[in-house]
């Protein structure tokens, strides 16, 4: 039998008994999961979307124009719909083979009543295995955009925790600069401590700088850009702590900073308190 006839009628039999086959999809979710169905809505609507997917796999058999994209478009709907449930896309991708089991079951069962030979139920089944597969790259793609989002946010967190601004009395602060300073941070670094010097109404920040191990164009950049931001802002900044090769990288880019300058913070703080 021709192989595109032996894909048309198996695509009919998946159309035909689509709700059968989506409700055995349910069946095993849920023994399988700890998934709960809580009303008829949800049940219903669950029902409904692996129906879709098995019109998916139908259309795949007689090699539909955009089966692929609509394979995979599904497959991040379903990756959503998981994130949403508190899901993880170990647990989402073993699911997939939930899908595929059912799917497999019924076409096998349909070729051996219509007496197909072994080859070509094995070519069904590598073309429901590829539409599926390509369902679960959606997956794939839905739980690794989230968990790159996550990791900008944790990123940006950690890049506030590290502006780390301490009220020494109730006008002056300290800012403790520690470990690398690059782009991203540098701009935290200036919008953070403007807003938190101007909303405590700081009339002076000392900016420590011991912590700084980098002795780049960045850090000199982001220190001359806070120091002026401040200044424009009438806050007096004093900064301590430089370290040599810091203070060699000041005079090489020629940039002077109209501040006061101490060796450490102690030192600043006797200063500001003999006033």
């Amino acid at each position: 039998m021709a192989k595109r006839h032996i894909s048309k009628i198996i695509s009919e039999k998946l159309l035909v008994n689509k709700n059968q086959i989506a409700s055995t999809m349910l069946l095993e979710f849920v023994t399988n999961t700890t998934f709960e169905i809580s009303s008829i809505e949800e049940e219903e609507r669950t029902i409904r979307v692996f129906g879709e997917l098995v019109e998916i796999v139908a259309e795949a058999l007689l090699d539909e124009h955009g089966v692929f994209e609509r394979s995979e478009l599904w497959g991040m709907e379903v990756g959503e719909a998981s994130l949403s449930y508190g899901g993880n896309l170990a647990n989402t991708i073993r699911y997939s083979t939930l899908y595929k089991k059912v799917i497999w079951n019924f076409v096998q069962k349909e070729s051996e009543e219509l007496g197909f030979s072994f080859q070509e139920l094995t070519d069904l089944l590598i073309n429901i295995d590829e539409i599926v597969t390509r369902a679960t790259y959606g997956f794939t793609q839905v739980f690794v955009k989230h968990s790159e989002e996550r990791l900008m946010h944790t990123q940006k967190e950690f890049m506030k925790i590290s502006v780390p601004i301490v009220p020494i009395s109730k006008n002056i602060a300290a800012l403790p600069l520690i470990g690398e300073i690059n782009e991203e941070r540098a701009e935290i670094l200036v919008y953070d401590t403007l807003n938190t010097c101007n909303r405590h109404r700081f009339e002076v920040l000392i900016i420590d700088l011991s912590g700084v191990q980098q002795a780049d164009s960045m850090v000199i950049e982001a220190i001359s850009k806070l120091i002026c931001s401040l200044q424009l802002l009438g806050i007096e900044a004093i900064v301590t702590g430089v370290r040599p090769e810091l203070s060699v990288s000041f005079v090489n880019m020629g940039v002077t900073l109209p501040v006061s300058f101490y060796s450490n913070l102690q030192k600043a703080i006797e200063m500001l308190n003999s006033r």
